[in-house]
């Protein structure tokens, strides 16, 4: 059981261009999406946070969800209108977008960093100013 519980008002994603190591973070564990769908990565615990805004965290959540019976959190960087938006929009991501209505909570997700988009030293720090401010 990770020490780091899952309930939260606002999320700060400040990862950078590169994934974290997952050394930093003792009571957690951490996969890459694409092993979880091949079958090649074993989840314990029932709660799962799933990073990202894209087709792969979309279907990688929904797999969880429904066939492993996980309570699932996804974390998105951007607006909720942007979630899956690499997917057919009229069939493809409505149904999907529809079916994981019910994962849906009230937590802020706020991006900064390069986590969105390259940005330098003085554009991070300036990020994470006004995101403190945002939520302070």
């Amino acid at each position: 059981m990770s020490k780091f519980p899952l309930l939260f008002d606002t999320v700060i994603v400040a990862t950078g261009c590169a994934p974290p190591s997952t050394s930093c973070y003792s009571g957690a564990k951490m996969l890459n999406c694409w092993d979880i769908l091949r079958g090649k990565a074993k989840l314990e615990g029932f709660r799962v946070a799933v990073i990202g805004r894209w087709r792969v965290a979309c279907e990688t959540s929904e797999l969880l969800a429904r066939r492993r019976k996980k309570e699932v959190a996804i974390i998105n960087s951007g607006p909720i209108e942007e979630l899956g938006c690499d997917m057919e929009r009229i069939f493809e991501r409505r149904l999907l977008l529809n079916r994981l209505q019910e994962l849906r909570g009230n937590g802020e997700v706020i991006g900064i960093g390069d986590c969105g988009e390259l940005r330098n030293l003085y554009q991070a720090i300036h990020d994470g100013f006004r995101a403190g401010y945002r939520i302070g």
